[in-house]
């Protein structure tokens, strides 16, 4: 049985976001092929155990003191990352290690013996450009992130990634050219599917039964656009009083954007509702929602909540930012907004509270278009394939 181990910044179990349900997609997959998985990721949380088994084949491993930004743990987290890598190096054979992250490929580059493995990195987006946008300035931390993440990738025999987009930062930012996979991910459909009866989840969630709700996913910080959304919102209202949007989602953003709501005079058609671990309530709320908005500012690598809302027959409307482009110019393009500023996004919200029709009829598409194109088992397939090839 092949060992692979996987670094990771955090698993969905300890925290939710994009990367880590496409790691959790591809351990799943990975195991049922029949590879011993073996995930190492940041301790984020006092409390949590340093060593827990998930499955028969699957182990995790969490190290440093990520609880703590502090200068000298973020040292002790890469030692101490070091530390338990050798030990599980040491006590069981290792034929791949997959890297998901510049920051946790620091422990496998610093460890001297990660040298000796294949080693796959998956790409999501620029560590240097996510730090640039939040920052909204180049420093000694812009330039730090850039040199680290290539010498991870060029460490590395090849690199996976999400979207041509994506493809194009590497080479762009980067100037590597060699050994790079474009690889649409997919999702788990019987995860996500459609509602039997959209009322009662409604009432069970506590949303209004007859208005049209706006559904949004995304952590609260400027790059994802929100603001945009708001004042796109704030537009609609004006000629539309059965409009309800719900954000679900934390980040440092969350007091500005709530005072944006308050200074539109929308706080009655917008409900923040945190960020939702809980699977079966995240699914509740696709299946609540009328349409899922995508409204990205800058730098979306693939945008894996869209193909979950579209799998649960919930169409999307997305900003042309990054990879949804590559997954919605392909099913429907009248989905995608001409640019990502509030009015390209109240424009066409606008056009489909209009013509509700078209909608409905995209509903009825999105999830076979899913099935077909961007499932699980194709993911997995593509990405096995791409494994024995280094192995």
């Amino acid at each position: 049985m092949k060992h692979i181990l996987v670094f990771c910044e955090f698993i969905t179990k300890d925290e939710i976001g994009g990367s880590g349900r496409v790691i959790e997609q591809y351990v799943d997959g990975l195991k049922n092929k029949g590879f011993k998985i073996t995930i190492f990721t940041l301790l984020r949380k006092k409390g949590l155990p340093r060593y827990e088994r998930l499955d028969e084949n699957v182990y995790v491993v969490r190290y440093g003191y990520f609880y703590s930004l502090n200068i000298l743990f973020t040292f002790l987290t890469i030692i101490d990352g070091i530390f338990r890598f050798i030990k599980a190096f040491l006590t069981s054979k290792v034929d791949l290690i997959i890297i998901n992250q510049p920051y946790v490929g620091i422990v496998v580059y610093a460890s001297l013996i990660g040298w000796f493995v294949p080693k796959i990195y998956f790409f999501y987006s620029p560590w240097c450009e996510e730090y640039l946008i939040d920052k909204r300035k180049r420093g000694v931390g812009y330039y730090l992130r850039k040199i680290i993440e290539k010498k991870v990738m060029n460490f590395c025999n090849k690199i996976v990634c999400c979207s041509e987009f994506m493809k194009n930062k590497i080479v762009s930012i980067h100037k590597i050219k060699k050994n790079i996979k474009v690889l649409h991910i997919g999702i788990d459909t019987n995860k996500f599917y459609p509602a039997e009866n959209k009322i009662e989840i409604r009432k069970k969630l506590n949303l209004p039964e007859n208005k049209f709700i706006i559904f949004t996913a995304r952590r609260l910080v400027p790059r994802m656009g929100l603001e945009n959304l708001l004042e796109a919102i704030g537009m609609l209202k004006k000629e539309f009083n059965n409009i309800f949007l719900v954000i679900a989602g934390s980040g440092w953003l969350e007091d500005k954007l709530k005072t944006l709501a308050k200074s539109l005079e929308i706080e009655n058609y917008v409900r923040f509702v945190g960020k939702i671990l809980d699977h079966s309530v995240f699914l509740l709320y696709y299946q609540s929602a009328d349409v899922f908005v995508l409204p990205t500012r800058l730098l979306e690598g693939f945008g894996m909540v869209i193909l979950e809302a579209m799998s649960c027959g919930i169409p999307v409307i997305s900003t042309p930012v990054g990879g949804p482009v590559e997954v919605l110019k392909n099913f429907d393009d009248r989905l995608l907004c001409k640019n990502n500023k509030p009015y390209d996004i109240y424009e066409r919200i606008r056009y489909f509270l209009i013509n509700k029709d078209e909608l409905q009829k995209i509903a009825e598409k999105s999830r076979e278009f899913v099935i077909k194109n961007y499932s699980k088992e194709i993911f997995i397939e593509e990405f096995k394939k791409e494994i024995e090839k280094v192995l």
